[in-house]
């Protein structure tokens, strides 16, 4: 997700060659002393994707040919034109209001819930047993299953959290929910908001995408 006060070092301009390689035009936020071994970052579905240089080589003072990694193709690399590159801040830089950009790799650990789940919602307390000598005996201990239904069948509920974020050309989050791993796509549609104070996402998924985990 890209904040405003996010600043762009870089813009791809134009292909440059039939295998995925780019020509970049350099802003003057562009550190002189770019270390490519560290990855730029693409918003995409405002999210940042990093994107990590097999190849960069400075071109005069405001221009650049860069290689990424698992972009081989002209057709792939032709997706990324005109889109504006970023720098993650280095250790000094960093303040308490971050950099303006939301990383998918930092959405790991973050609490997951569905939308029309209200994370402030408490459970309400079981209603005390029946004094009445005809009340039925307490049953043994087993198994307890809720009278609401699994978790498919509430529109609500409830996820643990994000466990993997999985970089490619379709990136992914991997999800506990209850005793299932669900892989959700890591795109806009699917992200309905993220309270970065809380750590906590919310998901609105299609239906039928957690049926396809049970």
């Amino acid at each position: 997700m890209l904040e405003e006060n996010a600043e762009a070092v870089a813009r791809v301009s134009k292909t440059f060659g039939q295998n995925g390689e780019l020509s970049l035009n350099l802003y003057d936020s562009f550190p002189q002393d770019f270390n490519p071994s560290e990855p730029l970052f693409v918003v995409i579905d405002k999210l940042a994707v990093p994107l990590f240089c097999d190849r960069f080589q400075r071109r005069g003072r405001s221009g650049a040919v860069v290689t990424f990694g698992d972009i081989d193709t002209e057709r792939r690399a032709a997706e990324l034109i005109g889109l504006e590159l970023y720098l993650s801040p280095g250790p000094d830089e960093e303040d308490d209001e971050g950099d303006g950009l939301i990383y998918l790799e930092d959405l790991v650990g973050y609490t997951v819930r569905l939308t029309g789940e209200n994370p402030d919602t408490p459970v309400s307390n079981p209603p005390p047993p029946s004094s009445s000598p005809e009340s039925k005996p307490a049953p043994e201990p087993g198994p307890k299953h809720s009278e609401t239904g699994s978790d498919e069948q509430r529109s609500g509920c409830s996820a643990d959290r994000i466990e993997e974020f999985i970089d490619g050309e379709n990136p992914l989050f991997r999800v506990r929910i209850g005793s299932r791993e669900v892989l959700i796509p890591a795109v806009e549609e699917f992200i309905a908001d993220i309270d970065q104070e809380r750590q906590s996402i919310e998901f609105d998924l299609p239906e039928g995408l957690l049926e396809l985990y049970s």
